[in-house]
This record gives C-alpha cells, structure tokens and sequence, in this order.
C-alpha cells in the first residue's frame, strides 16, 4: 500500500473495512488478520483510526472489535487515540473493552476529562463510579480540572459528586491556594453562570468569593459583569439578592472599555441582535434594585447614551463600506440597524419605567 494523502485516507479506510467485514462474516481470520497486520495498514495511524471510527458508526460487534484489536497490538498512544474517538461518539462499552479487568493505565490519566470536554456523559458517569480515585486523587489538580469541567458542560450531579468526593479527601476545589492563580474566582464564576448552576454559584459565594470582589485584575470586572456576558438571568438575580454593587464604575473607556453593570447590560443585551427580553429583565431587575439610570461614566456617559453610540458606530459603518455595492442593499441594513436601535430603547426604557415602578412599590 502507498504512502496515503489526506484526501485518500477516508476512501481507503472504507474499503480496508469492508475488506475486514467480509472476511469476518464468512469467518476468515487468516485472510482478517493479514489485512489488520498489513504494512499500509499497521504503519498508518491515521489510517487504522479511520477504520475505528467506521467501526463505531457500524454495527459494533464487540467479537470484531476484539479479533481487530488482538492482531493490531496497538502502542499504547495509539491505543489511547482509539479511546479517544470511543469517547467522542460516548460508546461507553467500547470503553469497558479497552479498559478491560485490570487497573487502569497510568497513560489514561486525562480520559476522565477528555470524557467531560466532549460531553460524553455516559462514559464520564462510567469512569468515574468505577475509576474515581484514580482520576481524581492520583493528580488532585487534574481532578479539580475534570470536576470544573463537569460542571461547565452542565453535567450537574456528576460534577457536584466530584466536588464531594474531592472535599472528603481534603481537596478543596474552591481555594485559591491549590490554584496559584489570580483568575481563578473569575474562572469558577463564569462556570457558574454558564452553567447557571446555582449550586455551585452558592458554593463558590459562601466559599468566600464574594460578589463584589474584582476577581479580573486586569479590567476590574466583579462578578455580575461575567454574569451579564453570558446573558444569564438567574446568575444575576442571585448576585443582586446578595447585594451586588449595581453602580460600580470598573474603569474608563480608554483602559477597559465597559463601565457600570447597566452599561454592560445595556451593550451586552445588543452584542450581535437585540436580545430585548434580556435587555428588559435586567434592566428592570437593575434599576429595581438600586442601579441608577442616570449614572454616568467619567466621560459623562449613561448607559443608554453607551448603547446607542455603540448602534450609531455599527450604522456608520454599514453606510461607509465601500464593499457594499448595491445601494438598495447599504440602505436594507442600515434600516434593519435603525430598527434594532428602536427595539432596544423601547425594552431597555420599559425596563428602566417599569423598575423604578417596582423600586417604589418596595419603598
């Protein structure tokens, strides 16, 4: 077999398993064997996991897996590399397989987290109810690693295992100290909001990562600006109930580009299409809350005269690209840019009336 191109890998792999199934349905290990051990084949890891992978997609008969494996011997990278596209697809038998009776291999160290990274939940619940000390206490940094990791692609209750099963061995995810890093609360509470794991942002908090702590030292953000970038309600309905600052100025333009938490809503809530049922909650929930409309920036700036020259250099630069040729078409997206200019003051103003409502009800 010749050396193959990219292009030609997925093409040969296809007749290579074809090749491997006929010979297995008609029972043929000698003629199965001396194409998994075949030069072109055996040489080609690419090649040999393209095979895998078409394996996984087909009918999955472990006593094919097994004969393949047997004549293969595969190294044990390669042999990782084939878990790996098992665990891309979360065929958690396959797994069991290549796992087999004995202890794990030390090689395997990140499975647990590569499992979490690509939402294969079944073998991640797998490998960590039969593997868990391995995983997670032979590096108790990769443990706090895969168990963060499960929470941030919202396996919930396995992630909350994790920390509980970390905790009971002294390995504490939420101190600082084990982490040695200044963005370690900034990255713990954007997991949270993410996930809008409340029990973990309640965690965190009575941890002692408190909600007006500036957990960026770089832009002086505080939590409910993290919060507001991940649009995510329920975080911040939590952060004001806790009594967030609503009117804290993080910085100036020229250093860090955003201002106060309605200034980061009110262009948060306009980032790519008015989000306005967003732009509406917060702000209502905002200003309800103590957040002062008229607050402004040290460039005497509100958050609504932000938002709007936020939409006026979006406007100027549709009606200035000179790769716009037709006029009709500068003049449909400039409209469609003053109608989202129309739609956001309408909920950001609601929110604002209607907050200030509630703020003198509570009153």
């Amino acid at each position: 077999m010749n050396k193959l191109d990219d292009d030609d890998v997925p093409f040969k792999a296809k007749e290579v398993y074809n090749q491997l199934k006929e010979a297995y349905s008609i029972n043929h290990l000698k003629k199965f064997k001396t194409i998994v051990q075949s030069q072109g084949l055996k040489q080609n890891s690419r090649l040999i996991r393209r095979v895998f992978h078409l394996y996984i997609l087909d009918d999955k008969d472990p006593n094919f897996l097994n004969l393949f494996i047997e004549y293969l011997n595969p190294s044990p990278k390669l042999k990782e590399g084939l878990m790996v596209e098992a665990v891309l697809y979360d065929e958690v038998e396959i797994i069991k397989f290549f796992i087999g009776d004995g202890d794990i291999d030390p090689s395997l160290g990140d499975l647990l987290y590569c499992a979490c990274e690509l939402s294969a939940e079944k073998t991640a619940r797998y490998l960590f109810d039969h593997y868990k000390r391995f995983f997670m206490l032979d590096n108790p940094m990769r443990g706090m690693s895969t168990a963060r990791n499960a929470i941030s692609v919202f396996f919930s209750d396995l992630g909350h295992e994790m920390i509980n099963f970390l905790e009971s061995h002294n390995i504490d995810l939420f101190d600082p100290k084990q982490w040695k890093s200044p963005f370690h609360f900034l990255e713990l509470w954007s997991i949270g909001f993410i996930s809008e794991d409340l029990k973990f942002i309640e965690m965190l908090h009575k941890k002692g990562a408190g909600v007006n702590d500036v957990v960026d030292p770089e832009l002086n953000l505080t939590p409910i600006h993290l919060a507001i970038f991940e649009t995510s309600m329920s975080s911040l309905e939590y952060l004001v109930s806790h009594k967030a600052n609503l009117n804290y100025l993080n910085g100036t333009k020229k250093e860090v580009g955003f201002f106060s938490p309605l200034s980061a809503v009110a262009v948060e809530g306009c980032r790519d299409v008015v989000d306005a049922d967003f732009l509406y909650r917060a702000t209502k929930l905002f200003v309800q809350n103590g957040a002062d409309p008229e607050f402004k920036d040290e460039d005497g700036d509100t958050a609504e005269s932000v938002m709007l020259a936020d939409f006026k250099k979006k406007l100027e630069e549709v009606l200035n690209d000179q790769n716009i040729e037709e006029e009709e078409t500068r003049q449909l997206l400039a409209n469609e840019i003053k109608e989202s200019i129309e739609n956001a003051q309408n909920a950001f103003n609601k929110g604002i009336q209607d907050g200030l409502a509630a703020r003198a009800l509570k009153n």
